[in-house]
């Protein structure tokens, strides 16, 4: 059996090879987390396993959570962040600092505000020129998708789906993006 103190622990796991390393308490009831980002789950029986996430479709890996006897997901940046890192200011997201979204080591994660995050990853989201073409020619070229979708009155969406070719507006034109010149 495992001995766990309330905030931090230093858990050896019998392998081949003994190691040991510190987990610490996480939000989430009998989560734990390590400081490069792997999750465990302590069981009924004092007993320890390391919990697989999943990758969700937006590319955040996730885990599932029981709470108040439903299940729902976590993303284990959200984990490992309640476990490792303080939030005085009680901000809302945990950010990847190198924006890799896999990557949820302790010092890969900050705390921000909703605002602040949305600001960081407009920053890191690359601009697309988009093409509007009818028959074939080219009409008009934007700089971005927002800039399209402002001046032919359709949404965000709708411009992007119908560049990826996964979408076909009712218009008498389209939409493609331009090609990246090298």
């Amino acid at each position: 059996m495992i001995e766990l103190e309330e905030k931090e622990s230093k858990v050896v796991f019998d392998t081949d090879e003994e190691y040991s390393f510190t987990i610490k308490r996480s939000a989430y009831k009998n989560l734990w987390a390590d400081c490069e980002g792997h999750i465990y789950r302590l069981t009924k029986r004092g007993g320890m396993f390391e919990v697989k996430p999943y990758v969700n479709n937006a590319g955040y890996e996730i885990c599932s959570v029981m709470n108040n006897g439903k299940s729902t997901t976590v993303t284990v940046q959200r984990i490992v962040a309640t476990a490792w890192i303080p939030n005085p200011q009680h901000l809302s997201d945990v950010d990847h600092i190198d924006a890799n979204k896999l990557n949820n080591s302790v010092d890969n994660l900050q705390w921000l505000s909703h605002r602040d995050n949305l600001a960081r990853r407009t920053a890191f989201r690359p601009q697309h020129q988009v093409l509007k073409l009818q028959d074939g020619h080219v009409i008009c070229s934007y700089h971005s998708i927002s800039a399209a979708a402002r001046d032919n009155h359709l949404s965000f969406s709708s411009v992007r789906g119908s560049a990826n070719h996964q979408l076909s507006l009712d218009k008498p034109y389209y939409f493609e993006f331009a090609q990246e010149e090298n």
